[in-house]
Protein backbone atom coordinates (compact mmCIF):
# COMPACT_ATOMS: atom_id res chain seq x y z
CA UNK A 1 0.00 0.00 0.00
CA UNK A 2 1.01 3.46 -0.51
CA UNK A 3 -0.51 4.91 2.16
CA UNK A 4 2.49 5.74 5.29
CA UNK A 5 2.33 4.08 8.47
CA UNK A 6 1.44 7.45 10.21
CA UNK A 7 -1.95 7.73 7.50
CA UNK A 8 -2.82 4.15 8.41
CA UNK A 9 -2.21 4.50 12.73
CA UNK A 10 -4.53 7.62 12.25
CA UNK A 11 -7.26 5.66 10.43
CA UNK A 12 -6.41 2.77 12.61
CA UNK A 13 -7.43 5.38 15.45
CA UNK A 14 -10.44 7.19 13.60
CA UNK A 15 -12.50 3.51 13.73
CA UNK A 16 -11.19 2.69 17.39
CA UNK A 17 -12.99 6.12 18.22
CA UNK A 18 -16.52 4.85 16.67
CA UNK A 19 -18.78 3.73 19.05
CA UNK A 20 -17.44 -0.10 20.59
CA UNK A 21 -20.98 -1.11 21.29
CA UNK A 22 -21.60 -0.85 17.63
CA UNK A 23 -18.86 -2.70 17.10
CA UNK A 24 -17.41 -1.17 13.71
CA UNK A 25 -14.22 -2.37 11.86
CA UNK A 26 -10.53 -2.35 12.67
CA UNK A 27 -7.85 -2.02 10.21
CA UNK A 28 -7.34 -5.17 9.23
CA UNK A 29 -11.02 -6.42 8.92
CA UNK A 30 -11.52 -2.89 6.96
CA UNK A 31 -9.14 -3.44 4.86
CA UNK A 32 -9.52 -7.09 3.63
CA UNK A 33 -13.57 -5.55 3.03
CA UNK A 34 -12.33 -2.77 1.13
CA UNK A 35 -10.44 -5.88 -0.99
CA UNK A 36 -13.83 -7.61 -0.92
CA UNK A 37 -15.77 -4.47 -2.21
CA UNK A 38 -13.08 -4.11 -5.29
CA UNK A 39 -12.89 -7.63 -6.46
CA UNK A 40 -16.96 -7.49 -7.39
CA UNK A 41 -17.50 -7.55 -11.07
CA UNK A 42 -19.70 -4.63 -10.36
CA UNK A 43 -18.68 -1.23 -8.94
CA UNK A 44 -20.30 -1.08 -5.54
CA UNK A 45 -20.92 2.58 -4.51
CA UNK A 46 -19.49 3.83 -1.05
CA UNK A 47 -23.26 4.70 -0.13
CA UNK A 48 -23.56 0.77 0.07
CA UNK A 49 -20.61 -0.82 1.56
CA UNK A 50 -19.47 2.36 3.98
CA UNK A 51 -22.20 1.78 6.24
CA UNK A 52 -21.14 -1.40 7.04
CA UNK A 53 -17.40 -0.26 8.06
CA UNK A 54 -19.27 1.81 10.88
CA UNK A 55 -20.90 -1.34 12.75
CA UNK A 56 -23.89 -3.39 12.96
CA UNK A 57 -26.30 -0.32 12.78
CA UNK A 58 -24.50 0.98 9.97
CA UNK A 59 -24.54 4.20 12.01
CA UNK A 60 -21.51 6.07 12.73
CA UNK A 61 -22.86 8.36 15.16
CA UNK A 62 -19.87 10.46 14.92
CA UNK A 63 -19.68 13.59 17.66
CA UNK A 64 -19.53 16.06 15.10
CA UNK A 65 -19.63 17.27 11.87
CA UNK A 66 -15.25 17.49 11.39
CA UNK A 67 -15.02 13.92 12.96
CA UNK A 68 -16.98 12.65 10.43
CA UNK A 69 -15.59 14.22 7.26
CA UNK A 70 -12.08 13.34 8.46
CA UNK A 71 -13.00 9.86 9.30
CA UNK A 72 -14.29 9.20 5.75
CA UNK A 73 -11.66 10.89 4.03
CA UNK A 74 -9.43 8.42 5.61
CA UNK A 75 -11.46 5.61 5.10
CA UNK A 76 -11.87 6.58 1.40
CA UNK A 77 -7.78 7.54 1.64
CA UNK A 78 -7.57 3.82 2.09
CA UNK A 79 -9.75 2.68 -0.02
CA UNK A 80 -7.79 4.63 -3.07
CA UNK A 81 -4.93 3.00 -1.94
CA UNK A 82 -6.19 -0.40 -2.35
CA UNK A 83 -7.44 0.54 -5.68
CA UNK A 84 -4.04 2.01 -6.67
CA UNK A 85 -2.16 -1.52 -5.56
CA UNK A 86 -4.84 -3.45 -7.45
CA UNK A 87 -4.31 -2.19 -10.30
CA UNK A 88 -0.29 -1.35 -10.00
CA UNK A 89 0.75 -5.40 -9.21
CA UNK A 90 -1.65 -8.90 -9.18
CA UNK A 91 -0.55 -9.32 -5.09
CA UNK A 92 -1.76 -6.77 -2.69
CA UNK A 93 -0.22 -7.24 1.04
CA UNK A 94 -2.61 -7.17 3.68
CA UNK A 95 -2.91 -5.47 7.01
CA UNK A 96 -2.89 -7.64 10.01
Amino acid sequence: MDQSDQELDRLNALLHALPAENMPMALSELDGYIVGVLACPEMIPPSEWLPQVWGETGEAEFPDQQSAEETVGAVMAHYNSVVEAITGSLWVEPIY
